[in-house]
């Protein structure tokens, strides 16, 4: 058993003969915060539903630590290497991430927190996404933030025509595969003694609203920041990429 990572009681342990990532909700470790641990769930959930490779994550009782979340571990996985991060940050799975991000109201993601596991990328932590709690009316503020936090200066000088097709057609698709039956059927899935039923009503209404406003927000994005990027002439463009490498 091994407390890991730095602001949450989190620890890598073995959980009926495999090792596995348990966060615990209830049991005090000096330092650390207990997390809400429903929310590695949920994510674990809505990201099957849109093919994004989240470790799978079961919520149970325990008669020690009390509420607890066991996500599958990832073997051989290792931290995000930055130039393959960075090439990544455009790839469609990349995009999708920083896309899922944002419907989660997911503000936390950092190298730290994304698996390399061979060409795969693996988003992992989701501790401080799904706060309905918190003000969320400037949902263009957030993309902006978000998205040029996930691509960079950089990211954003290489992105194309084709990535805002991508971008936009992935949103929509996004938007309908989360639909509302769907929040109803996983948030119902979590017991009330891990997130009871004014909360899940409270988190469904904070994802569809986020979820209705995905594609217009990201379009609104591509067409204030990255399009007039492409209003250079490609050799000045060139050039300040070089610029930014160096």
């Amino acid at each position: 058993m091994w407390l890991i990572g730095e602001k949450f009681v989190t620890y890598r342990m073995a959980v009926e003969g495999d090792i596995s990532i348990v966060k615990m909700e209830d049991y005090p470790v000096p330092g650390r915060e207990n997390p809400r641990i429903y929310r590695e769930y949920l994510a674990s959930r809505l990201a099957a539903r849109i093919e994004l490779p989240v470790p799978p994550t079961r919520l149970r009782q325990d008669p020690r630590y009390g509420r607890v979340s066991v996500q599958q571990y990832v073997h051989r996985a290792t931290t995000p290497d930055p130039l393959w991060l960075e090439r990544m940050a455009t790839s469609t799975l990349g995009m999708r991430i920083a896309l899922f991000d944002l419907v989660c109201g997911n503000h936390d993601r950092k190298p730290d927190n994304l698996l390399q596991l061979g060409t795969a990328m693996i988003p992992i932590d989701f501790n401080t996404a799904f706060q309905h709690t918190t003000t969320w009316g400037d949902f263009d503020g957030e993309t902006d933030i978000m998205l040029a936090r996930w691509f960079r200066i950089r990211g954003m000088l290489s992105l194309t025509p084709a990535h805002r097709s991508w971008l936009l057609g992935e949103a929509k698709q996004m938007s309908e595969r989360l639909d509302d039956a769907f929040l109803h059927v996983c948030l119902a899935e979590i017991p009330p003694a891990f997130c009871g039923p004014a909360e899940a009503a409270h988190v469904q209404a904070f994802l569809g609203a986020r979820r209705d406003r995905l594609h217009a927000s990201v379009a609104t994005w591509w067409d204030n920041t990255v399009a007039p990027l492409h209003s250079f002439d490609s050799e000045t463009l060139a050039m300040a990429l070089r610029e930014h490498r160096r």
